[in-house]
């Protein structure tokens, strides 16, 4: 059913192309019964997928990788710089099949990339290798895996999170001038760390009376990198500070995530690669002395950081281009200088693919 269905449509009449919304698409009726080729999976092959996802069957089964089930799809949930996924197939009917896989940013090479049954019930298994090339980090690409004989096509969808480096999302410092030395291990031979920034935006003062909030719609320029939201409260004791959030699209909010302050009195919102052209934060203070007469200061600070944003200092990351062995956890420094003391700053180092660290000042 899945390799010969059809994309479903979405509101405009077009083919939907999100494996997330439609699966492998609309099931036809009469393709289904000639598939020309079927992935067979049996209950030892579940036993290991189980296993493979950390459920223990009590069975003594191998785990296996779970991108490796013998499914008509291919789903790999982080794609660290290359994979290889092996498929196994049956032919319904004698016939020659040539691979053909389209998934944008990604070079996949399948082996062998064709395959000749003379009868019903033969098998063929193949690999499908995986390599990231201009696939945006850390976001899922989508695609396929067809295979055509003639008239009869079979198609699996593919579903991947390329990753070009594992990086601390955030890392810290203090002061006008000073470095940190963080660890990172990359996905490739090349190891490429660009730092932008930092950038310190005025901030807005406000305050709440009592339990209230007070509603912004921060817009985030097109060709921004990254964005980073603080909200400092003076917060009287006993009093709770808080943010609601989330990304806008054509005025809707998108999904809510709530954001608390540190042991310092803030609150930080750092979006990567933001998508959303605005971003909803709600500023919440609550009164827990009953009387509604307590006022929390707050301040509003929102640094969105592009290549060429107006900077506040210096960041230099060494080394800046590195040749390293994939997999093997290489270290950063993070030098700074000239950054304000009074406010905070962001930077965002930058690696292959747009995947990145926030570097957050004072």
């Amino acid at each position: 059913m899945m390799t010969n269905a059809s994309p479903t449509k979405t509101t405009d009449g077009k083919n939907s192309d999100d494996v997330f919304a439609q699966g492998a698409g609309e099931v036809e009726a009469r393709a289904m019964l000639r598939p020309g080729l079927v992935y067979d999976s049996n209950e030892q092959d579940w036993l290991a997928y189980l296993e493979g996802v950390g459920i223990d069957t009590g069975t003594g089964t191998k785990a296996i990788d779970p991108s490796d089930l013998n499914y008509p799809s291919i789903a790999i949930g982080e794609l660290f710089g290359t994979q290889t996924v092996t498929r196994t197939v049956t032919a319904t009917t004698a016939g020659t099949y040539r691979a053909k896989v389209d998934l944008p940013g990604i070079k996949a090479t399948v082996s062998p990339s064709v395959l000749h049954f003379s009868h019903p019930g033969q098998k063929r298994t193949f690999t499908v290798k995986l390599d990231v090339t201009t696939a945006r980090a850390g976001a899922p690409d989508t695609g396929s895996l067809t295979w055509t004989s003639g008239r009869t096509t079979v198609r699996s969808p593919i579903v991947v999170t390329p990753q070009s480096v594992h990086a601390p999302a955030e890392i810290k410092g203090a002061g006008t001038n000073g470095e940190v030395t963080y660890s990172v291990t990359p996905a490739t031979t090349d190891l490429v760390a660009t730092a932008y920034g930092p950038v310190s935006s005025p901030l807005f003062k406000g305050s709440l009376t009592g339990t209230a909030e007070f509603d912004h719609e921060t817009n985030i320029p097109a060709g921004t990198k990254a964005s980073q939201i603080a909200v400092h409260f003076d917060l009287a004791a006993g009093n709770i500070g808080g943010l609601v959030w989330g990304p806008m699209v054509d005025g809707v909010l998108q999904t809510i995530q709530i954001a608390y302050p540190d042991s310092s009195g803030t609150a930080t919102i750092s979006v990567p690669q933001p998508t959303a052209e605005t971003i909803f934060v709600a500023v919440v203070a609550l009164d827990s002395s009953g009387s509604g007469d307590a006022v929390t200061p707050y301040t509003y600070q929102v640094n969105n950081i592009a290549e060429d944003s107006p900077v506040t200092g210096k960041v230099a990351v060494t080394p800046d281009h590195a040749r390293v062995t994939p997999g093997t956890p290489t270290d950063l420094t993070a030098a700074w200088s000239g950054a304000p003391a009074d406010a905070r700053s962001t930077t965002w180092i930058e690696y292959s693919n747009g995947a990145g660290t926030f570097l957050t000042l004072n």
